[in-house]
């Protein structure tokens, strides 16, 4: 192969993503969980904004929106796995923090930026997740819908409940300015994903700005429409500065009792997971990416959704990779040959 190598940290190797956000559903369809260990790391922010008519803030009692909009949150946030999440409508601001993230030591500098600033009620709601075997239509079959309160005396007879802090308060506009700026995945470390939401109303419409950090990026149409409980929602995403990249660490195998442990390998090989990605993003004559089934889609049921992933194109098996010894010339070489999947690293 030619120098062309690929950061490697101790036998870890990091692909950056180019493409639309993916989750790991998405790579289970190429990669096997046990055989190819990986972890996505998100990091940057997404910013989604949109509107829907007002007439939905008293489709559910008027009063009782808002309150309905809080179970919604909540169940979103926890299927999703949101560390912290939280919206402001006019001067009220709502907090949903899961229990365990929210009492550990690490995160007294998360409390003191919320309780120590902000005049706050915390509630503490155990919330229930919907029965995998029943046949959940719509809503109540989809993120927004999958987690219910539950209530006191109830019994859940299954450990499939998780217990979040809610805290509420109001708040002025430099209140509200000052505590987005404190609160950021870079600066509170016992988070790893925020999303937060500002709620504006007029006459004409309700107007949203979700902004999403760290581990949680983005959110769909389908979703969006749940969460506001209005079908007829529309949004846009202005700016987003998210990034992703795929983990995979190098899984040592078991040494055999006739081996010295004073032997050493030739060659480090580089994690399967890894090299199985750079097999199929180089099956692309002319481009270096992988395309992924998304399920349904939301206009079309018969038809399905596909996202193109690109790979960096020091992951192509044909980019400049393989020359000819001692000439120099570049080598086209079948992308599925094993040894031709081989990764140069850089350690």
């Amino acid at each position: 192969p030619s120098k062309n190598k690929v950061e490697s940290v101790n036998g870890s190797i990091s692909i950056p993503l180019d493409g639309p956000p993916i989750g790991r559903e998405h790579l289970l369809q190429v990669l096997d969980a046990d055989r190819h260990p990986f972890k996505i790391i998100n990091g940057g922010k997404s910013v989604v904004q949109g509107s829907f008519g007002p007439e939905h803030l008293l489709s559910e009692n008027g009063v009782d929106y808002f309150q309905s909009l809080d179970m919604r949150f909540v169940s979103y946030a926890l299927e999703k796995n949101v560390n912290l999440s939280f919206y402001f409508f006019g001067t009220t601001l709502k907090l949903f923090i899961p229990v365990d993230i929210w009492e550990r030591p690490e995160s007294a500098q998360l409390r003191e930026c919320i309780t120590g600033k902000i005049s706050v009620v915390a509630r503490e709601v155990s919330f229930l997740q919907a029965s995998e075997g029943g046949n959940q239509r719509g809503r109540r079959g989809r993120a927004c819908g999958t987690w219910h309160p539950l209530f006191a005396g109830s019994s859940s007879g299954r450990d499939t409940s998780r217990r979040v802090v809610i805290l509420s308060g109001q708040i002025t506009k430099s209140q509200a300015k000052e505590f987005k700026r404190g609160v950021d995945v870079e600066k509170i470390t016992s988070v790893q994903s925020i999303l937060s939401c500002n709620i504006t109303q007029s006459k004409k419409k309700v107007a949203f700005s979700m902004t999403f950090s760290g581990e949680c990026h983005g959110i769909s149409n389908t979703d969006l429409g749940d969460l506001f409980a209005a079908p007829d929602v529309t949004c846009s995403i202005p700016s987003s500065t998210l990034k992703q990249r795929v983990n995979f660490s190098l899984v040592e195998s078991n040494a055999s009792e006739d081996d010295s442990s004073n032997n050493c390998l030739l060659i480090e090989d580089s994690p399967e997971g890894a090299r199985l990605l750079s097999v199929l993003a180089s099956e692309r004559r002319r481009d270096n990416f992988i395309r992924f089934s998304d399920g349904a889609d939301e206009m079309n049921h018969d038809e399905l959704k596909f996202l193109d992933v690109n790979l960096p194109k020091a992951f192509s098996i044909n980019g400049k990779r393989w020359k000819r010894k001692d000439g120099g010339g570049m080598v086209f070489v079948p992308e599925n040959c094993v040894p031709v999947a081989a990764m140069p690293a850089d350690n």
